[in-house]
């Protein structure tokens, strides 16, 4: 019969060397619902710096300083994802948005055009007291259309008054103002639990 050596290994934990776990503070996806111990769900709660010092001598107040004294705030990426760390984004700082809706206005002028006297339409100038405009002397009842020339009076009568017509350039302003439905911009999603070693 063969002989078999059998070697004993001391497993006992002072003699364990070597071995590199979870470090305090890294935040990994949590597949289950339940958080596993020695960890935290990272939703944003206020925890006990007491009861957690090794985390809070980490990241300290960096997501919150939770009542400014016994507690401190948890990331909270529930709702959100996460973005390197850039010279444009400091570390715990927040931004974007599920949907966006685009408002705007628009102006400027219309083209301009002057009118001329064959442009305008057919329109008459009422004469009457307190009017601007040419005097021309009574004579009786004149009949309608373009009001005579003076010279096609005799003097004298009280007259009466009636506008010149004639066109001239101007400008029409215009502005509109619009707004849009508010569109969703998330991306296909699976939603998991961050968790933060404690």
């Amino acid at each position: 019969m063969a002989n078999y050596e059998a070697t004993k290994y001391d497993f006992s934990g002072s003699n364990i060397t070597g071995l590199v776990g979870v470090s305090t503070g890294s935040v990994i996806p949590w597949s289950d619902g339940s958080v596993p111990s020695g960890f935290l769900e990272c939703n944003g709660a206020a925890v006990s710096r007491s009861t957690y010092s090794a985390l809070f001598a980490i990241i300290g107040t960096t997501y919150g300083a939770g009542n400014g004294s016994t507690t401190f705030d948890l990331p909270d990426l529930q709702d959100n994802v996460v973005v390197g760390k850039s010279p444009n984004k400091a570390l715990a700082s927040t931004g974007g948005a599920n949907t966006v809706q685009q408002t705007g206005n628009v102006s400027g002028n219309s083209g301009n055009h002057t009118l001329t006297t064959s442009q305008i339409g057919t329109h008459d100038h009422p004469p009457g007291p307190g009017l601007g405009g040419i005097y021309v002397p009574y004579l009786g009842t004149q009949p309608s259309g373009p009001i005579p020339t003076p010279s096609s009076f005799a003097r004298g009568g009280p007259g009466y008054t009636g506008y010149q017509g004639g066109g001239g350039s101007h400008s029409h302003g215009a502005s509109a103002n619009f707004t849009g439905d508010s569109t969703s911009v998330l991306q296909p999603y699976l939603t998991i639990i961050y968790i933060i070693k404690t």
